[in-house]
């Protein structure tokens, strides 16, 4: 009888230190980031059934003097000290040199994300 009590109360503490340990733990992330052909773009596999391909939210930057856009993968363009100055407040489409992630909510709507050390708001400012 002594056995069975010791096993019934080490088998509840197993579930329960199960349960909390599940309830601790974080979800996998449900966006990944991949780079992309203009903009670094991510796949959303919020809906494993039906993945999303879409771009990441980047400003369109004019460099004193030049009459279009700059090229965020033009590396002599990057160098330039007022784009550099720009990529450090908002993310201009370039590919990440060392790294990248997204942050998002439990929906999977995208709140914010990083490239090289810089962060940014999931919010598309025009």
């Amino acid at each position: 009888m002594k056995n069975y009590k010791i096993i019934q109360q080490t088998a509840v503490i197993i579930l329960c230190l199960t349960t909390q340990l599940k309830i601790m733990s974080q979800n996998q992330s449900m966006l990944l980031p991949i780079p992309g052909n203009n903009n670094s773009t991510l796949i959303n596999f919020v809906n494993p059934g039906n993945p999303v391909i879409s771009s990441l939210p980047s400003h369109v930057f004019y460099h004193d003097g030049l009459l279009t856009p700059i090229n965020p993968h033009d590396e002599q363009q990057l160098a330039y000290d007022d784009v550099k100055a720009a990529m450090n407040t908002m993310y201009l489409g370039q590919h990440p040199m060392y790294a990248q992630n997204v942050v998002h909510d439990a929906n999977g709507n995208l709140l914010f994300f990083i490239v090289d050390n810089n962060i940014y708001t999931g919010i598309e400012k025009k």
